[in-house]
């Protein structure tokens, strides 16, 4: 029986290193020096005497018609682990696998006299067993493992793409969303030969709340007043303690903080700092901010990051007069309503200040007694009682909580006629964004409510996340270009990337969120019916232009159709230019069940070439200071 062939013969085992990949047959061959078959000395043997050697797949690659991956994973410089087919001949070499391993760093890159790359291009002369191009390894002193894969930093600090991802996080913070600011009823506006009573009932419940909750905590424009406001050098205007907190918890150099473009603006009452804010010159990481209890919300003219100060704790740190946290809390809430809109707005009684958000009666300056209190609103309540359409409609405002004295301004329904009706929920629509749901069906807090504004009125990307222990439960593919497919299985952190190496990715967080950013283009192309079905909200920010164009083909019945469930509105709210409607070919057409109401802060014209027919089943009132008729 012949038993010269593979497996009756013996086994001659190698291990090597890769000094060749650019295989002509395309089937994945590389050129490997075998420690002790091979010579050191290139100039005795050269890395193009080398036999080829085949790489070995796994079963999940079929190895024939290119199904399966393809045998490309090799670089110069990986140190492989295989056997020689031919036996003791050694000319027919298999690669059955990498040996990743922990390079040893060269002193000269230790001491920063060579780069890792110079390294490289010197040690090429010194023999083989080493990637002749000079290329790999990229460093040296860690572990050949992606650092994505430990989330340890090696040489360089850390790795490219996850710096590249902070980056691009700050890109997206606080993106502002659209806010439509419904118009009131115009019919309240309307009156049919009488004074309306729309701005006689704003006026009274403006004067009511300013008189409760003290006309010194709301400006002129609806924000909050009556503080003491402090801009200085951040040296010397925060306490030692601060100074260090900045250090340690921001990572601030003392040149940063004691530079003269680093400010901080502070507010303060006779209680002590209730606000804050500091502008510097670089953005610490989201991770830090968050862990400092501090926020982004802008940039200055010049550039510089303003940071807001959201928490007591930092503000106790960085100010030895901080306020107590309840009322740094008290005051938060309240300015975060007041830019929501939710305030004493003139001409608005549909949205007027909720105080029951200021909490602690003194602090900012509310009347100091209950009884006090019920006395201003019983004066107000009487004018509301007394005015025109308001008469049968009782108490508007109201005291909802006698201990603390805080007080609720309520527009609901005053008005009897049809024509002065406003209801509150006219001031309710797109005022704000919330979370329909803060949890997942899965049980777990859903990640954008860490980066929704605490107003709703803006929203950032999510941060990478940031895990700890991920050693071995990381599992990462990643491309000599940068390429990544990265799994996390760590538990609360487990996450899907798959990033290219321009930086275009997608990511899926632990609670299911999924994030996908494009630093180019994106282009949909869909041969049949495109279907979305969304159980909350779709928020779009757009920097350009929005256009849609529907019936390309010009078929019939191709209609853009727009449908609004029952109890919601449509609002369409241009801040400066015109709104046009263009029907090049047909009709416009309205059908309102209830009334049509229009305010119009010029004049009014409308051209007809045909006749113009006005029906009413009631009365026809014209009012004006002269009425014409030609």
């Amino acid at each position: 029986m012949n038993k010269n062939f593979i497996g009756m013969d013996g086994f001659v085992w190698f291990i090597g290193v890769v000094e060749d990949r650019d295989d002509p047959y395309l089937i994945g061959r590389v050129k490997v020096r075998c420690f002790g078959h091979h010579t050191k000395n290139i100039f005795e043997l050269p890395t193009e005497d080398l036999p080829w050697a085949q790489v070995m797949l796994p079963v999940t690659s079929a190895g024939i018609s290119g199904i399966g991956q393809s045998p490309t994973g090799l670089v110069e410089g990986s140190h492989v682990f295989g056997f020689f087919r031919d036996g003791e001949d050694r000319q027919e070499p298999v690669v059955m696998g990498s040996l990743p391993g922990y390079p040893i760093k060269s002193p000269l890159v230790e001491e920063g006299i060579f780069t890792q790359e110079q390294a490289n291009q010197a040690d090429i002369l010194s023999g083989g067993f080493r990637d002749p191009k000079g290329v790999y390894p990229k460093y040296t002193g860690a572990p050949d493992t992606s650092q994505l894969a430990t989330m340890v930093p090696y040489n360089p600090d850390f790795h490219f793409s996850y710096v590249e991802m902070t980056e691009q996080v700050k890109r997206f913070q606080n993106i502002g969303t659209a806010i439509v600011e419904p118009m009131q009823l115009a019919s309240a506006f309307i009156s049919k030969g009488g004074g309306s009573i729309f701005g006689i009932v704003a006026d009274i419940i403006t004067g009511a709340v300013a008189n409760v909750i003290g006309a010194n905590v709301l400006g002129p424009t609806s924000t909050l007043g009556g503080f003491t406001t402090d801009i200085k050098r951040i040296a010397g205007n925060i306490s030692t303690e601060g100074t260090n907190f900045l250090q340690s918890t921001l990572g601030l150099t003392k040149e940063v903080i004691e530079n003269s473009a680093n400010l901080v603006e502070k507010k303060t009452i006779s209680q002590g700092v209730i606000a804050a804010s500091i502008k510097l010159t670089t953005l610490p990481s989201g991770e830090d901010l968050l862990k400092a209890g501090m926020s982004l919300t802008g940039t200055d003219d010049i550039g510089n990051f303003i940071l807001n100060v959201d928490s007591p704790d930092t503000m106790k740190q960085l100010f030895s007069d901080a306020a107590e946290a309840e009322l740094i809390n008290n005051y938060n809430k309240a300015d975060a309503r007041v830019k929501e809109g939710l305030s004493v707005i003139n001409s608005s009684a549909s949205r007027v200040l909720d105080p029951t958000i200021l909490g602690i009666r003194g602090a900012l300056g509310t009347v100091e007694t209950t009884l006090a209190q019920s006395a201003a609103l019983d004066v107000s309540n009487s004018q509301l009682r007394d005015s025109a359409g308001a008469a049968s409609q009782g108490s508007l405002v109201t005291i909802t909580d006698k201990l603390t004295g805080v007080v609720t301004a309520v527009a609901e329904d005053f008005g009897s006629d049809a024509l002065t009706q406003i209801k509150t929920a006219i001031g309710d629509q797109g005022i704000s964004i919330p979370q329909k749901a803060t949890v997942t069906k899965a049980g777990i807090d859903k990640l954008m409510n860490n980066f929704i504004g605490a107003n709703s009125d803006s929203f950032s990307m999510p941060d990478p996340p940031a895990v700890s222990g991920t050693y071995p439960h990381r599992h990462v593919y990643e491309t000599e270009s940068g390429h990544i497919m990265m799994y996390d299985d760590n538990e609360n952190s487990r996450t899907i990337q798959q990033r290219h190496a321009t930086g275009t990715q997608y990511m899926v967080f632990n609670d299911g969120t999924k994030l996908d950013h494009i630093v180019s283009d994106h282009i949909i192309g869909v041969e049949g019916t495109s279907y979305t079905n969304i159980q909350e909200d779709q928020i779009v920010t757009l920097n350009g232009r929005y256009k849609i164009f529907v019936n390309k083909d010009e078929q019939r019945d191709n209609n853009y159709d727009i449908v609004v469930g029952a109890n919601a509105n449509i609002n369409i709210q241009v801040n400066k230019g015109d709104l046009n409607i263009n029907v090049l070919d047909g009709r416009i057409n309205a059908n309102c069940s209830d009334n049509f109401n229009m305010i119009v802060g010029g004049d009014t014209n409308i051209i007809t070439q045909g006749d113009y027919t006005v029906n009413a089943g009631g009365e026809i009132t014209l009012q004006g200071e002269k009425i014409y008729l030609n």
